[in-house]
């Protein structure tokens, strides 16, 4: 299978949070796709938490996630208490994160193109004012 990447960053104005979505040519559509006991994936965030200059600033991390045993795979991000946004459709991969607020993200990792396939990995960054 050849596959080819392209990569577009759009910004949700709700969130006003950047997101990274690739294309990527694949022969197997999202519903088609098996979960099986083997499918799993990892994510982890450095540094976390990370270090807020000001009570309204901004701090950045490194998110990296892997996943194993899943042909398509998409992480969606909570950021605060806003409903989840798509964030990228990576199978891996590694960006940084330079919006996390005081408030926190969560990124889901899941088995699948959409929010309601199976979740293989989900991590909390926090963020904490610098001492």
């Amino acid at each position: 299978m050849h596959i080819r990447k392209r990569f577009r960053v759009v910004f949700f104005s709700a969130l006003s949070v950047p997101v990274l979505f690739a294309a990527a040519g694949c022969s197997e559509s999202p519903s088609e796709q098996k979960v099986t006991a083997s499918s799993m994936g990892t994510m982890s965030a450095s540094p976390n938490p990370c270090i807020l200059t000001s009570p309204t600033g901004t701090c950045t991390t490194k998110l990296t996630w892997a996943t194993n045993g899943v042909s398509v795979a998409s992480i969606y991000v909570r950021a605060g208490d806003k409903p989840l946004a798509p964030m990228t459709n990576l199978l891996s991969g590694s960006t940084d994160v330079p919006w996390i607020t005081g408030a926190g993200a969560t990124f889901e990792l899941h088995a699948g193109a959409m929010v309601v396939d199976p979740l293989i990995a989900r991590i909390e960054v926090k963020a904490e004012l610098q001492k």
